[in-house]
């Protein structure tokens, strides 16, 4: 194996190992963003791995281990970020309450309605700079002033408020 070969490989590994420490990290913050950041880079790694070992075939066995490093990184972080970061579910909803996801030109957009009570409201999640997101809650003309609806529909933006704060709890939207 070559100088340069063996060097690759060395740094290729260095950065498998500093891309894991600085999502660990991310992961002890509460800053699920980076992790993803540190999947991607992985992802730039293995092509950049199967570049070079398209360029030397001779090296397909011992590259390939590296790819399989990769990998593994990429899965233990995968699975340490799920298991960190629930995501929310139907479940998590008030008894009654279904989401459906719409066009908005502000960002990603939620209506929630009640399978008695009919439209609640919707809420727009919008980009607030790099690693916030600000909730506007809007209640359903129909649902205004019915105490019902909006007590319901105030349960929905706490539930929604929560899995965002569990990204971050020291950020409040």
């Amino acid at each position: 194996m070559s100088t340069g070969t063996t060097a690759f490989i060395a740094t290729t590994k260095e950065e498998i190992s500093k891309c894991m420490a600085i999502a660990r990290q991310a992961l002890q913050d509460r800053r699920p963003a980076t992790v993803g950041d540190m999947l991607e880079a992985l992802n730039m790694l293995a092509t950049r791995v199967e570049a070079y070992r398209s360029a030397k075939p001779d090296l397909v066995t011992t590259l390939g281990q590296l790819l399989e490093d990769i990998a593994l990184a990429q899965s233990t972080l995968a699975n340490e970020l799920r298991a960190r970061f629930k995501p929310m579910s139907p479940n998590d909803l008030p008894a009654g309450v279904t989401v459906r996801g719409m066009a908005h030109p502000a960002g990603p957009c939620y209506a929630f309605d009640h399978d008695v009570l009919g439209e609640l409201g919707r809420i727009v999640l919008i980009p607030a700079g790099m690693a916030h997101i600000e909730l506007r809650a809007e209640i359903h003309e129909e649902s205004r002033g019915k105490a019902d609806n909006e007590n319901l529909f105030r349960e929905v933006i706490n539930s929604i408020r929560q899995a965002l704060k569990q990204l971050d709890p020291r950020v409040s939207p």
